[in-house]
This record gives structure tokens, C-alpha cells and sequence, in this order.
């Protein structure tokens, strides 16, 4: 039973790939004749299609910012922050660190299932 569920899983991952890459392929194309019609809305039977842009700002330089907003009285848009990112990878080392946090830090470990062809 587990050896054909394994199988069968690794199908569906392999299904869902490629329909990921379809719509991918699909999405960009719609883009594309859309704005190559200089719409944003498209209705058709029973499905709508609108184009939307979205901003995405991206942080090059923290400690820079951070410099320009203390010197400039934002101090408002800065906060404390723990890297929990080289923590993690502490507390999974050092024994020192993980008594010191007692209490302050929950850890669970979950299952997580990887498959692949072979």
C-alpha cells in the first residue's frame, strides 16, 4: 500500500507541475495579447480577465535605511527584530543558548514528505 501510494503521489506532483507550467505559459500570453490591445478587462461567457500590477518593494540596504530614517526623526518605521534565521540554526548547536531561551522559545519538528523519481 505505502509503495503505491509513494508512486501515485509522485504522479500527481508530476501532473501538477506541468499544469503549473501550462498556466504559467497561458498567463503570460493573455499579458501579453492583452496589453498588445491596450485592455486590462476582459469578459468573456462566463470568466473575467483583468490584468493588475502590483508593486513589490525590495530592501537593498537595511542598515543604510535605517541610518537615513534615525537621521532624518523616522525612528517611527524602525523596530527591534531577532534574526531568527541564524538563531534557528544556533539553537540547533548550541546547548549554552537553547538553556538560556528556556521557556522563551517553542520547537516542533513536523514530518515533511520529499519525493521523487528514482
Amino acid at each position: 500500500m505505502l509503495d503505491s501510494n509513494i508512486k501515485k503521489y509522485y504522479e500527481l506532483q508530476e501532473q501538477l507541475d506541468a499544469i503549473k507550467n501550462e498556466m504559467a505559459s497561458l498567463k503570460e500570453e493573455i499579458v501579453n495579447d492583452m496589453d498588445a490591445q491596450g485592455i486590462n478587462v476582459f469578459e468573456a461567457e462566463d470568466v473575467k480577465a483583468q490584468v493588475v500590477s502590483k508593486e513589490t518593494v525590495k530592501y537593498l540596504d537595511e542598515l543604510a535605511i535605517i541610518k537615513q530614517l534615525k537621521s532624518e526623526g523616522l525612528d517611527r518605521f524602525i523596530i527591534e527584530k531577532v534574526d531568527t534565521t541564524k538563531m534557528n540554526k544556533e539553537l540547533k548547536t548550541s546547548m549554552s543558548l537553547n538553556e538560556s531561551l528556556n521557556g522563551l522559545v517553542a520547537k516542533t519538528t513536523a514530518p515533511t514528505l520529499i519525493v521523487k523519481h528514482i
